[in-house]
């Protein structure tokens, strides 16, 4: 995985242009590639590998607004918030969201998405 530089901050960015070529640096912008759907749905995927945060992505689609479509990005710096910390965080995100269909890799221990 490529290394995207982030300030020394936590992170959030609504702006799908950034956080597209995000996902393209870090070479994970396949995970968003599905097929249609027609039910609003919130797809989401968690890098844990990155050196400086934990980082939490998301897609909306298929909602009536246009504005409540798009991509979002979350990230906590790991010097300051633990795995644990940021999963539960992440595990928010999803309750909130009611996500319905999702490709996710919350912080697995290995590195690896959960097996379907």
């Amino acid at each position: 995985m490529a290394t995207v530089k982030f300030p020394d901050e936590e992170l959030i960015s609504f702006d799908d242009t950034e956080v597209k070529k995000v996902l393209v640096e870090l070479g994970v912008i396949h995970n968003f590639s599905l097929p249609p759907d027609p039910r609003s749905t919130v797809f989401t995927y968690g890098v844990d590998d990155h050196p400086t945060h934990w980082l939490l992505f998301a897609c909306f689609r298929g909602f009536k607004q246009k504005s409540d479509n798009g991509y979002m990005m979350f990230g906590w710096r790991k010097k300051k918030f633990t795995r644990k910390q940021a999963e539960g965080y992440a595990q928010e995100f999803v309750r909130k969201h009611g996500v319905s269909v999702e490709k996710r890799l919350l912080f697995p221990q290995d590195g690896k998405p959960p097996q379907s």
